[in-house]
């Protein structure tokens, strides 16, 4: 604002710009500063790099026209001086603005988004126009001689505009600001009303000594406090490792993605640090991941490295080069050791390389995507691997089954429904029992087979959920049909930890079906994994009088003594184990004489041709099961069935 307080004539003391030259140096190194650290790319930081831009080009052009007033006002052109001037104006008046928009962004997109809001720059834009036909109209200033023939500025008729309009920004910041002050970081709400204050100060002092330039130091305070409290914000930044975090991440992939700008992903996963922590200890472990981030960010400038959990990194590159080139730095870094303490521990790493660009994906893809790399590295030895589109397309599929899983156990649980499968008594030749087996049918993807969306469920955590409505829809089936002798039910041990038995006591109790005509049936996979917790929830449902079949079996850990150490009632042999070869049907014999002497009946499944009924009968098996009987029935078809086959 020096020009702008030029007295009516040329005889003006000399100017001091110690305080100009010192803030153009130390804008120039904030700026150099804010490139030397990698910044998240948002649009705030946009916005903040051209206000530096604009402050540094603004007091430049201030000391420049000084020098020129005072020095060579007689050797330049006129048009100099008042290009000099004028450009001053506007980039005065440009600042507050770009501050007014930096305050938007700072509290989202509702407001920054929010195109009539952007009218309040109507005022910057007016004054813009008149300093651009100002040299025509001479309503702001102009350098004409005086009467005594010496060239001087002349304030015209509408100068009092840019005082005005530089104010009316700073107040409509801090009152915006005061308003919104819930939205706004009290860090945040502090490094605004000091900025303006800075600036502020700075006017009014300027006002005062007009030959002391001191416009750009209050810039200078002003977006310091700004950079230091506002820009690249803390929470989206990882505290330990120093690489930006999973906020972060979906606000890169959410900006790109709208962008239809190509994304190259590497997902990597460090091994090693989990031992580190039982060894050395969980704060030598937070170091080495300090140790580990900052070698990520000292990669090519245009790499974007997010921590999405645990020992789980995601790296962001521009081009398919800049990916390579950073793969093969990972892998040799992860060669060498990594000292800590005086420590040199060894750590792995596996990384997968996304070998589609990202264009086309949205960002919940490209997170879900990062999930899909880190259950394949846990299941691949190879420290680099590549995975294209259709992991993408499948994560996708199941996270949208997930979805409506959720939404329908949570809801009215439409869409599910159960089949009956009848199971012949060998011993009587009747269809005692039944397996009750759980379908579901949805309008995106029409029938899903149980052996993708029970899967799925149960990462959802909605095990107990799914169980607790097979147990409910059959035990109502059960009151209404008390000739049904035995319901086998089949459930999941993946939530078993929660002890969900009680529920179950609860359903079989209300609905007053006979305890003793309820089998669940638990796999052998999952009593051997959840052993504590399964026999915990068996004896507190044996009490009731409910029984128990192991599932499956032969299928996983074939663990006799597991077997033995839990209260089962009954073995269910796996249909894998009728193949027609000699080693299978030895097998099947060899079972069934062990679990004959023990006194375990045995359910032998998957029986579908004449060939094996016959071989199931041979071996006397208790109860018989498959395909050969009869397909999986609704309500209906299995009262038919059984009132055919009394």
């Amino acid at each position: 604002m020096t020009l702008a307080n030029l007295v009516d004539r040329w005889n003006v003391p000399g100017y001091n710009y110690f305080f100009e030259i010192g803030a153009l140096l130390f804008l120039f190194i904030l700026l150099v500063k804010y490139f030397y650290h990698k910044r998240f790319p948002t649009i705030l930081t946009k916005i903040f790099i051209s206000a530096i831009i604009v402050a540094i080009v603004d007091i430049s052009v201030d000391i420049t026209g000084s020098v020129l007033v005072e020095t060579y006002m007689y050797q330049c052109p006129i048009w100099v001086n008042e290009l000099f001037n004028r450009a001053f104006y506007i980039l005065q008046v440009a600042l507050p603005c770009l501050m007014f928009v930096y305050l938007l962004t700072i509290l989202g997109p509702k407001y920054y988004r929010n195109k009539y809001l952007y009218l309040f720059l109507i005022p910057g834009i007016i004054f813009t126009f008149l300093i651009f036909i100002d040299p025509a109209t001479h309503w702001v200033c102009y350098i004409a001689n005086n009467a005594q023939g010496n060239l001087m500025y002349t304030h015209g008729p509408l100068f009092l505009c840019y005082y005005g309009t530089a104010i009316f920004y700073f107040l409509l910041i801090a009152v915006f600001a005061g308003i919104k002050y819930k939205e706004l970081e009290k860090r945040q709400l502090v490094a605004i009303y000091i900025s303006i204050a800075a600036i502020l100060i700075g006017i009014g002092i300027q006002i005062a000594y007009p030959t002391i330039l001191l416009t750009g130091i209050t810039i200078a305070i002003a977006l310091y406090f700004i950079e230091d409290n506002i820009s690249n914000p803390d929470d989206l930044v990882d505290k330990i490792t120093g690489v930006f975090n999973f906020n972060a991440l979906m606000l890169y992939l959410e900006k790109t993605t709208k962008e239809s700008r190509e994304n190259f992903i590497v997902s990597i996963d460090v091994k090693g640090i989990e031992e580190i922590n039982e060894t050395l200890g969980i704060v030598t472990g937070n170091e080495l991941y300090g140790e580990i981030g900052s070698f990520f960010n000292s990669l090519q400038k245009n790499i974007y490295a997010f921590r999405v959990f645990s020992s789980k990194f995601v790296l962001l590159f521009k081009t398919k080069s800049d990916a390579e080139n950073a793969i093969g730095a990972i892998m040799h870094r992860f060669e060498k050791t990594w000292e800590i303490k005086n420590v040199e521990v060894k750590l792995s790493c596996k990384l997968v390389e996304f070998t589609d660009n990202g264009k086309n994906e949205t960002c919940n893809q490209f997170l879900n995507y990062a999930n899909l790399l880190a259950e394949t590295m846990n299941s691949k030895k190879d420290e680099l691997l590549y995975v294209d589109s259709s992991h993408v397309e499948k994560i996708a599929r199941e996270l949208k089954i997930q979805k409506i899983l959720t939404e329908k156990l949570n809801g009215d649980c439409s869409g599910f429904s159960m089949r009956y499968q009848p199971i012949l008594n060998n011993k009587t030749g009747k269809f005692d029992n039944a397996e009750a087996l759980l379908r579901f049918n949805c309008e995106e993807f029409g029938n899903i087979p149980p052996a993708e969306f029970v899967p799925l469920a149960e990462k959802a955590g909605l095990a107990n959920l799914l169980d607790e409505y097979v147990t409910r829809t059959v035990c109502s089936f059960m009151n209404k049909h008390p000739e049904i002798k035995m319901m086998e039910i089949n459930v999941s041990g993946a939530e078993f930890f929660t002890n969900p038995a009680k529920k179950f006591v609860d359903i079989i109790r209300k609905s007053k079906v006979d305890p003793s005509k309820i089998c669940f049936e638990i796999t052998e996979t999952a009593t051997v994994k959840h052993s504590e917790h399964i026999s915990e929830f068996m004896n507190i449902l044996r009490k009731e009088g409910v029984k128990f079949a192991i599932d499956d079996f032969g299928t996983g850990y074939s663990n006799v003594n597991q077997l033995l150490n839990q209260p089962f009632n009954m073995i269910k042999l796996d249909k894998t184990l009728l193949e027609d070869n000699k080693k299978a049907r030895l097998f099947v014999e060899s079972m069934r004489n062990l679990f004959k002497s023990l006194d375990y009946p045995i359910v032998i499944e998957g029986v579908e041709t004449k060939e094996q009924y016959e071989f199931a009968k041979k071996l006397d098996f208790e109860f018989i099961q498959g395909y050969y009987f009869a397909n999986c029935l609704t309500e209906e078809e299995y009262l038919a069935f059984l009132e055919e086959h009394k």
